[in-house]
């Protein structure tokens, strides 16, 4: 069995655990309609089940405003956290086909690589989700279009120097970059999605100029994290940056297109387990098998999967 390897990098605070949990939570029963199954492993269903106990708590607050601690950045003060699930592709059979491993790297460690650790993810990984905090990018514009704040908290500049130093793909891995804009929900419901979409690319325009320069395909996709907050407003206090966010009356914990991106890691995971079931057999050799019926569940699913993806995803082929 094989694993598929996702590596996740952003700002502590960005909101990527909360992703990966909005992630799961709308795709698990689009997969159980399919016949197959996402199941998280022991160690990863407790912090999913944290978290979403939390995110849905947000649709029922009684707080005028909420508040979240927006000046770690690219610091943070966490630790390096792996959440593992296994695929099944019947969800009758006992043993699963391969696994699906986000590793979430501390936001620090992009500017201080212990042991050369980050170098050793980035090039071992068959796809990254970067985090861009769509609040930080979009608010209080300077005259550079982008947001105040968007620097400090996105650091976008550090994240390149890494990628840079660590080069991608060293050994060849096939790698894909999903750029996740979260804590969209106040640009989907102004109507500036497109807005959104046209700054981070902006933004981000140096990364995607390495990543494409790298043979590396990039994937762009803003995401309703929560579903039920809308941005209100930044503010520095004594214990230094806060966002703050206020509850949509009538709304409830509701993600929206997260399933998207999991949609499409999911996708590469299907293609990369097709061709290591293949065994580097020839061409003409694997056509008479499939032909006959091998890997047909396989490809059903990577169809039915691909066929989502390519309605949804927003792809970034060149930069201008």
């Amino acid at each position: 069995m094989s694993n598929f390897e996702i590596l996740m990098v952003g700002p502590t605070g960005a909101g990527k655990t909360s992703l990966l949990t909005s992630m799961y939570d709308v795709l698990k029963s689009d997969l159980s309609k399919m016949g197959c199954s996402l199941t998280p492993d022991g160690s990863t269903r407790g912090p999913l089940h944290e978290q979403r106990e939390k995110l849905e708590t947000y649709g029922n607050t009684s707080h005028k405003d909420i508040g979240v601690q927006a000046d770690e950045g690219i610091e943070g003060t966490s630790d390096e956290r792996a959440y593992e699930f296994a695929v099944r592709l019947d969800q009758d059979r006992a043993d699963h086909d391969f696994t699906i491993r986000f590793t979430d790297i501390p936001g620090r460690w992009i500017n201080h690589d212990p042991n050369g650790r980050v170098a050793e993810l980035m090039q071992r990984a068959n796809a990254t989700m970067i985090a861009i905090d769509a609040t930080a990018l979009m608010e209080e514009p300077k005259s550079s279009g982008t947001g105040k704040y968007h620097s400090k908290i996105n650091s976008p500049k550090p994240i390149l120097e890494a990628y840079e130093h660590a080069g991608i793909g060293m050994d060849n891995v096939p790698h894909t970059v999903i750029y996740a804009l979260v804590k969209a929900e106040t640009y989907y419901e102004d109507g500036r999605i497109l807005e959104l979409r046209n700054r981070a690319q902006e933004a981000y325009s140096d990364l995607t100029r390495y990543f494409l320069s790298q043979g590396v395909s990039v994937y762009l996709m803003p995401v309703k994290t929560v579903g039920c907050l809308r941005f209100h407003r930044f503010t520095d206090t004594e214990t230094g940056l806060m966002q703050y966010f206020r509850r949509i009356v009538g709304r409830e914990y509701e993600p929206q297109d997260c399933d998207v991106p999991l949609r499409l890691m999911l996708r590469e995971a299907l293609d990369a387990h097709l061709v290591a079931k293949r065994g580097g057999m020839p061409a003409f050799f694997t056509q008479l098998l499939e032909f006959f019926g091998a890997n047909k569940r396989l490809k059903e699913v990577l169809e039915e999967i691909s066929a989502e993806v390519d309605q949804t995803s927003y792809k970034i082929d060149r930069i201008s």
